[in-house]
């Protein structure tokens, strides 16, 4: 950064032709630009300028160093600048994971993303907890955000926490299940189960081992939606993942108490020593910001 500062203080004394102007232009004394100016000439063991009454002129050599210094000098500022779009999220580049039922978040994510006209590279991948914890071992993306419990277990692995949601059973409008007075966890047997995991039917109820029925699993969400609502299957999920369809009416929770609490700890997971981008601040910040919001 020194060198820097001599280069900007020999183009500034060329622009202006004399130590007083240069000085004022860049608020130094005379002296210290007098400084500068003979320590750059003695680092390059060569006479930059030439003083005569009135001013200074550059030397032949001079004029080719001061030409270069300026090019040198811009593609700093422009290497400066972009340290600090990268810095603030405005560029660079990013890949990311996200767990299915948190895919709604995503939409106005990118929507931003798209609007802000910055020079940026984005590679999101919904995929299955399990396999966003394949992706980030083998580095192939930055960090996923998603239910932190199967992280916990990962040596090598820092979560960030970001919220905690609690799941319920959902039906579509009109199932057989809302017309009971009471409804009880043996009721729910009688029907399909859909869920994104396969040790989610059962986690949420105490069911013997024994009991067998229907089980739809499956990673896209809106397939389970779909199938949900073209069905008496019963979706085990959050509310963020099953907009807007409950908003619309189209959805409808069971007005059931689970036996045993269905907590996701929700949260950021990245390998440990990793520094953090920009954008990958960004993105986790913005993922907070709407889990709160849906609380």
């Amino acid at each position: 950064m020194d060198d820097l500062r001599k280069l900007r203080h020999a183009v500034t004394l060329a622009a202006e032709g004399s130590f007083a102007r240069a000085s004022k232009a860049l608020n130094l004394t005379q002296p210290a630009l007098s400084r500068s100016i003979r320590a750059l000439e003695d680092s390059l063991g060569m006479v930059l300028f030439e003083r005569h009454g009135t001013g200074i002129r550059l030397t032949a050599s001079g004029a080719a160093f001061v030409e270069r210094a300026q090019l040198l000098l811009s593609h700093a500022t422009s290497l400066a600048r972009e340290a600090r779009d990268m810095r603030d999220g405005r560029s660079g580049r990013l890949s990311a994971g996200v767990d299915p039922m948190l895919a709604p978040l995503l939409e106005p994510w990118l929507s931003e993303a798209a609007r802000s006209g910055g020079a940026i590279q984005l590679h999101i991948y919904v995929q299955p907890i399990r396999r966003l914890l394949e992706m980030l071992l083998e580095q192939q993306i930055d960090f996923f955000i998603g239910d932190t419990g199967m992280a916990l277990h990962v040596e090598g692995l820092r979560t960030t926490s970001l919220a905690v949601m609690s799941a319920s059973y959902y039906v579509r409008a009109g199932h057989p299940l809302l017309a009971l007075p009471n409804v009880q966890v043996q009721d729910l047997l009688a029907f399909p189960h859909a869920s994104l995991d396969a040790r989610d039917v059962n986690r949420g109820l105490d069911l013997p081992g024994s009991i067998h029925r229907a089980v739809i699993v499956c990673d896209d969400v809106r397939a389970l939606k779909a199938a949900t609502l073209a069905s008496d299957a019963v979706l085990l999920g959050t509310r963020l993942g099953l907009e807007p369809e409950l908003s619309a009416g189209l959805l409808v929770p069971v007005p059931l108490a689970l036996t045993r609490n269905w907590i996701s700890h929700l949260g950021a997971i990245e390998l440990q020593g990793r520094e953090r981008s920009g954008l990958a601040n960004q993105l986790i910040a913005r993922f907070q910001a709407l889990l709160s919001e849906v609380h």
